[in-house]
């Protein structure tokens, strides 16, 4: 099972990961989505955010724009971290990384 995270703004890929509203969940097994939720996040440290995630078990991160420190922490605790995805709705950003077809832009790492 791979589990997917994804910070969310207005419905879509948040444009800066800290900058998010809540994230949306997806559990992958087999190329197929068996499971999806979110979860809201009101972090008044958000240097929280990581180990947070960390403690949710997920194994992919999707998002636009991050830290290159974050992206380093999330790598040693074995999160791949995809940088530079679209704003958009998560559920394309899935469908399209489950494709192998996801789009990104490893510049947008700050």
């Amino acid at each position: 099972m791979t589990k997917i995270a994804i910070p969310i703004s207005e419905d879509e890929i948040s444009e800066q990961f800290e900058n998010h509203q809540y994230f949306i969940f997806y559990e992958v097994l087999d190329s197929v989505v068996h499971y999806r939720y979110f979860e809201n996040t009101k972090f008044s440290d958000l240097n929280l955010i990581p180990e947070w995630l960390c403690r949710q078990n997920i194994n992919i991160l999707l998002t636009r724009r991050i830290k290159r420190d974050l992206v380093r922490f999330l790598n040693q605790r074995k999160i791949q971290v995809y940088v530079g995805c679209s704003k958009r709705k998560p559920d394309e950003a899935v469908h399209d990384f489950i494709k192998g077809e996801l789009i990104t832009d490893p510049s947008l790492c700050i």
